[in-house]
């Protein structure tokens, strides 16, 4: 199943939930009964997460276990016959693969078996799987109606714990009389209605979560954009992540859940979700970092529970009070935490043994022939770039201090590819010097054949990122050398469709950094062609009318300010007045 399709049918599923008021988030919970609704895997001990976790509460089913076919199988059961599964998706992010020794040899182990090791993916790799709600299968037994008791030992808990999570956080919360409670990003404040004000203990401590879910956005903490007006489409999309990030921690802590506010959010969410249907996606795993974050403060410390649960029962709202498992999450945290920075070192080491490598290699290749099929064909010279024993071009990708990381490999039927382990992210080509050093006029392209025809029209050297994705990281770097520099960013022509998206993220890389951006003008006939780039402009009009292009844009931006290493939120402080902050605060009233 293709990554889009699955995306767009849960997208679907979630938006006529939200119409039809059954979304999870958009339902009154008691403590208990959310603690219990929690997808969960009995087999494998483990709750669903994020999307998975909303796409099957979404079922509204009695029962909140979910097995595989093959789990309920080997278990001896059997799957109702006509029921259908729901399909949920998991992410890898790393594969194993054979430990090699410096020459390349497998390692082996003491049975003479190949050493594995995690390699982490350059992309997360998606899988799905398709499971059965216990309502579907035959000879699973079925669950005890759980006893609910008002003045409950749990209930009570559950209250202290959210207690303490407040407490813990460090957060500045501030009650005071009246009747909304927002948080403001601004000063980093919540501020609450007093306690007594509340119509319960729960409620109280639900409202306080949701606003602790938005405190958990500050730049010093999960870094989300707070940056929305109410009513803009970042303000939704934050509003989205704080309420089912709440649901979720109110589901660890048995707190009441009852979002008395969505309803001014429906509109926003459903516009959203439909335009961009990945939006749910992101928005959920969001929202479990939201969780993951919060439940660290926890300070309680009760004696851990056994974890014995067996296929009859589900976990009991008790063993999901955060107390009972604060040592094992935070056990987890340091197991995951040293997972990734093993992965990461890991990464660097197979970057340096990369660049070894690579740059070697380079030394040995050959400079190509003017005849060259790519070159002959974009009608542009070699500037610095090798060719290898299979007529591909090779450009080297180095860092500011020259060093080299990776190479792109142009084939002769014009394709591209970037070495397999060599670091990309932050370093570049560059056409027509051999260091940044003292450079007055630069220009940043994306591709080789349209940097060679700039620099061949022009005299100006070039940088080339190799990808759109990679041009915010190059300009950051370049400007932090470079203050002085005269620095255009060069993009396609946007107005064909195959290169309109990349043309809009170059635009916005050059404001976000305030330089100037230009993109190729052409005649009609030449659109009709489909010209997109400027070595399209020089094959069809020639060198000089890329370089009128180029010198006109450096004349209309000889007056521009200088370039923008602020942060964005430096960026939105300064441009608000304190009206407009005041308007900006995460506002909810309860």
């Amino acid at each position: 199943m293709e990554k889009q399709t699955y995306a767009q049918k849960i997208s679907q599923q979630i938006i006529k939930a939200l119409q039809d008021g059954t979304a999870p988030w958009q339902k009154k919970w008691s403590g208990a009964d959310l603690a219990l609704a929690m997808p969960y895997n009995p087999v494998t001990k483990t709750r669903y997460k994020g999307i998975n976790a909303l796409n099957l509460m979404t079922k509204s089913l009695e029962d909140n276990r979910w097995l595989t076919f093959k789990q309920a199988t080997d278990l001896g059961m059997k799957i109702k016959k006509g029921d259908k599964s729901t399909t949920v998706v998991y992410s890898k992010f790393y594969e194993l693969q054979d430990k090699v020794d410096e020459n390349g040899n497998k390692l082996l182990d003491e049975n003479q078996k190949p050493i594995k090791e995690k390699r982490l993916l350059d992309k997360p790799q998606l899988f799905y799987a398709n499971v059965f709600n216990a309502t579907q299968i035959d000879g699973i037994k079925m669950l005890p109606t759980p006893i609910k008791e008002p003045n409950s030992e749990h209930e009570f808990q559950a209250i202290q714990s959210g207690e303490e999570i407040l407490n813990s956080s460090g957060a500045n919360i501030k009650n005071v009389l009246g009747d909304k409670a927002f948080y403001l990003p601004r000063s980093d404040t919540i501020t609450l209605p007093l306690k007594e004000q509340f119509e319960s203990s729960m409620d109280y401590y639900s409202t306080a979560l949701h606003e602790l879910s938005h405190w958990s956005g500050h730049k010093e903490r999960l870094n989300r954009d707070l940056s929305g007006n109410f009513g803009s489409e970042s303000y939704a999309k934050e509003e989205l992540r704080a309420e089912i990030g709440s649901l979720m921690l109110c589901a660890d802590l048995g707190v009441d859940f009852d979002p008395k506010n969505h309803y001014a959010y429906l509109n926003s969410w459903v516009k959203v979700i439909e335009e961009k249907p990945s939006e749910i996606f992101k928005a959920s795993s969001d929202a479990e970092k939201i969780r993951d974050f919060l439940l660290s403060f926890s300070l309680k410390k009760e004696k851990t529970q056994d974890e014995t649960l067996s296929i009859e029962t589900k976990p009991s709202t008790q063993t999901t009070i955060l107390g009972a498992d604060k040592n094992l999450i935070l056990a987890k945290e340091r197991q995951n935490s040293q997972i990734k920075e093993k992965l990461t070192q890991e990464r660097d080491e197979r970057y340096d043994k990369t660049a070894s490598r690579l740059s070697g290699e380079f030394l040995t290749l050959l400079t190509p022939d003017k005849n060259h099929p790519y070159l002959k064909e974009k009608a542009i010279l070699a500037h610095g770039i090798k060719v290898d024993k299979k007529d591909n071009l090779i450009v080297p990708f180095r860092d500011i201090e020259g060093k080299h990381w990776s190479n792109q490999v142009i084939k002769k039927d014009g394709s591209s590819y970037f070495e397999k382990n060599g670091k990309i992210g932050g370093n570049f080509g560059l056409i027509g010097a051999d260091t940044l050093k003292d450079i007055s006029t630069l220009i940043i392209a994306k591709d080789y054949a349209t940097s060679a025809s700039i620099f061949e029209a022009t005299k100006i050297p070039v940088v080339m990122v190799g990808d759109v994705q990679n041009l915010s990281s190059v300009t950051q770097n370049i400007l932090k050398s470079n203050l002085n520099s005269s620095i255009l960013i060069v993009s396609d022509n946007g107005l064909n469709n195959s290169e309109n998206m990349q043309s809009i993220k170059t635009a916005q890389v050059a404001k976000s950094f305030n330089l100037p951006n230009i993109s190729p003008t052409f005649t009609t006939k030449e659109l009709k062609n489909q010209a997109t780039n400027f070595n399209d402009l020089a094959i069809s009009r020639g060198l000089d009318r890329v370089k009128q292009q180029i010198d006109f844009a450096f004349k209309r931006a000889s007056m521009a300010k200088e370039p923008n290493l602020v942060t964005q939120e430096q960026k939105n402080k300064s441009s608000m007045t304190k009206e407009n902050e005041n308007k900006k605060s995460i506002h909810l009233s309860r």
